[in-house]
């Protein structure tokens, strides 16, 4: 990352740097994922991934799952990782979080949450460092029809702000916040502070795909006092 780069991060809570992945590498992550739908919609003969989503969602679901462990998905978060250290003082960049893809679609979403988030902070759900961040990695050109993320410039200064928590998100009163649409453009990385204040842009056509990585510092003097608490659970399905 670039001085410029460091600068408006701390400054506007957001920076974009251009050109920082192959977009081949984003095709790549985007097909394979495409790739595990499209088995099951051939085998099911379904006529499309919707179809797939309405007469076998279960099916549907582990589809979605397994997408999150995608091989390529995780080998860019960890270069990611090493990219984005620069922009910690005396850092040791640890993952938050895995890696997580979003396909959103209002025709195969159970609920609003899961095509158009809310105003939130990810600070929240993530209990990091305190400068911990996010990084949000288009797959694809992101129009306004599907979308493009809000952000409030400055919003990470004012620290805490969440109302509520639902589905994971730590709310924020939307009215109280002056939204900014971002332009982040295939191959460029959108990294923010996890107290940004953001939300989803509104989805009026198509699939939205994007991949989000947050990552924190280790040597972190108030995260080193917290304890290092981690707030995410992985474990299997309990048999029956």
């Amino acid at each position: 990352m670039k001085t410029t780069n460091l600068r408006e991060l701390e400054e506007q809570g957001y920076t974009i740097v251009d050109n920082l992945i192959e977009t081949a590498f984003l095709d790549a992550i985007k097909e394979s994922v495409t790739a595990i739908f499209d088995k099951q919609i051939q085998y099911t003969k379904s006529k499309d991934i919707v179809e797939l989503f309405e007469n076998h969602n279960e099916r549907f679901a582990n589809c979605t799952k397994h997408a999150q462990w995608n091989l390529q998905l995780h080998h860019l978060g960890v270069m990611l990782g090493y990219k984005i250290g620069k922009c910690m003082i005396e850092p040791q960049v640890s993952i938050c979080t895995r890696p997580v893809i979003y396909f959103n679609n209002k025709d195969t979403a159970e609920k609003e949450v899961h095509h158009t988030t809310p105003a939130h902070q990810d600070s929240k759900s993530m209990q990091g460092s305190s400068d911990a961040v996010v990084c949000w990695v288009p797959l694809i050109d992101i129009t306004e029809d599907l979308g493009q993320l809000q952000v409030v410039p400055k919003s990470h200064r004012q620290g805490d702000l969440t109302k509520s928590i639902h589905e994971g998100f730590g709310l924020v009163e939307d009215s109280e916040f002056k939204f900014e649409s971002v332009k982040v453009k295939k191959g460029s990385v959108l990294v923010f502070d996890s107290n940004l204040v953001h939300k989803s842009g509104d989805i009026k056509e198509g699939t939205r795909w994007s991949a989000h990585f947050r990552f924190n510092n280790m040597y972190d003097p108030e995260y080193i006092v917290k304890g290092y608490p981690h707030n995410y659970i992985y474990a299997p399905k309990s048999k029956t």
